[in-house]
């Protein structure tokens, strides 16, 4: 039995030998390689096939996040315009009551008011008349006149009458 193991542990150093010697032999033939032109070109081929897929896997991966982007912008741009759709119609919806107060208010008074005065009022109604017939109209959340904008506008309007 004890010779059975003596060959083994002489067979396992044989192979251990050999090893080494294949292994001295193999880091030769690439030191060879690498020194020689066709080495060198070898290495430079797989530099430059590395960058290529590093490269092209940024641009897929940006191209990805970008497509996802897309799809979230779409999706926020739509819910953002139906918001101001349903906005408006509330708004509207209320101008329209409110308007309808005022007349009905106004109805019952006798008003005396001078030119100037009256000047005034018609400056102010034509203002808001402008900023609502503005509003009324707009399809969509770009259209929608801004309130500064609307004022500069039909304020100058009102100060020429």
């Amino acid at each position: 039995m004890a010779t059975i193991m003596q060959w083994i542990v002489v067979v396992i150093d044989y192979f251990h030998v050999g090893f080494r010697v294949c292994q001295g032999d193999l880091l030769e033939v690439q030191q060879e390689l690498l020194n020689s032109k066709a080495g060198r070109i070898l290495l430079e081929g797989q530099r430059r096939l590395a960058e290529q897929l590093t490269d092209l896997q940024v641009k897929t991966k940006a191209s990805e996040l970008l497509q996802t982007v897309e799809k979230k912008i779409a999706g926020a741009s739509d819910r953002l315009e139906d918001w101001v759709a349903t906005v408006k119609e509330q708004v509207l919806a209320q101008l329209g009551a409110n308007r309808a107060l005022l007349v009905e208010s106004l109805s019952g008074l006798s008003l005396q008011l001078q030119q100037a005065d009256l000047r005034e009022l018609l400056s102010g109604v034509a203002w808001a008349a402008g900023l609502l017939d503005r509003f009324e109209n707009s399809s969509s959340f770009s259209d929608l006149p801004a309130p500064q904008n609307a004022w500069r506008e039909c304020g100058s309007l009102g100060s020429r009458g």
